[in-house]
């Protein structure tokens, strides 16, 4: 093997690690966008409509209650972040890992995967997460990996819910 085909798998590498990098990074994006339309939603029937806060620290968003302290946090690993021993066994399940921890402690996997699915709800039409359906675009969605149900901004109220309200 010549020092040429040695470097263009190592290229192409370096290439899959800055897009899957950019794809996980839009994607915790995506996760702020679906959460502040959540508490949206949750304004109307939350005993405290302006105590609950949306910040993100580079890979990790947390949601805040003011009054009670209760935090729910959601941390993000992509697969290109892993040692390369565990990077088959995440593969084949998703591009990056959610490790969503609720307020009590308990914790649940959600995984990147690409789909067929775009986000639906209320206001996702008026949101940056919609997108015109272009056909061989891939999209991609949060999924829980216990069941596979798409994290739209549905299931995230209703998860945001049983955690603080």
């Amino acid at each position: 093997m010549n020092d040429e085909q040695t470097l263009a798998p190592n290229a192409a590498h370096d290439e899959y690690v800055v897009e899957m990098t950019k794809l996980v990074d839009q994607q915790v994006g995506t996760l702020v966008i679906l959460m502040n339309l959540a508490l949206d939603r949750l304004a109307p029937v939350s005993p405290t409509p302006t105590s609950l806060n949306v910040e993100r620290r580079g890979r990790t968003v947390s949601v805040a209650m003011d009054a009670s302290g209760k935090t729910a946090t959601f941390t993000v690993v992509s697969v290109s972040d892993l040692p390369l021993e565990e990077k088959a066994a995440v593969m084949a399940e998703g591009q990056a890992r959610c490790v969503v921890q609720s307020p009590d402690g308990a914790e649940e996997v959600w995984v990147l995967r690409r789909t067929a699915i775009v986000p639906t709800g209320d206001g996702v039409e008026n949101s940056p997460l919609y997108v015109e359906q272009v056909e061989d675009t891939p999209v991609y969605n949060w999924m829980r990996e216990r069941d596979s149900a798409v994290i739209d901004v549905d299931v995230l109220t209703e998860t945001l819910k049983t955690f603080f309200i």
